[in-house]
């Protein structure tokens, strides 16, 4: 009976960690981890660490970027929002929607 217990909680378990990885991104920031909400469910981006992110490593993860957006969290994407590139971001997302 023990076996089948902890065979039904394996399955329970995975089970919530592929809707999890399908539903939500984990970002890795320099002050933790943030989950955020995916607008597709996928299984790309699902862990990104962006404590180094540049521009094009953000161009690299549009919905990633829409998602933080979406989410109000857009802090997030640190320097590379500043200025002229927050420009540039824009336009990328206005070519993903």
């Amino acid at each position: 009976m023990g076996r089948l217990l902890l065979f039904l909680f394996g399955i329970v378990l995975g089970g919530a960690a592929v809707y999890g990885s399908l539903e939500y991104h984990v970002v890795r920031t320099s002050d933790g981890f943030v989950p955020v909400p995916k607008l597709n469910a996928a299984w790309n981006d699902t862990y990104v660490d962006v404590r180094s992110f540049g521009f094009d490593d953000w161009t690299r993860h549009k919905g990633l970027m829409a998602a933080l957006i979406a989410a109000k969290k857009d802090q997030l994407l640190g320097d590379a929002a500043d200025g002229e590139l927050r420009d540039r971001i824009g336009q990328l997302l206005d070519g993903h929607r």
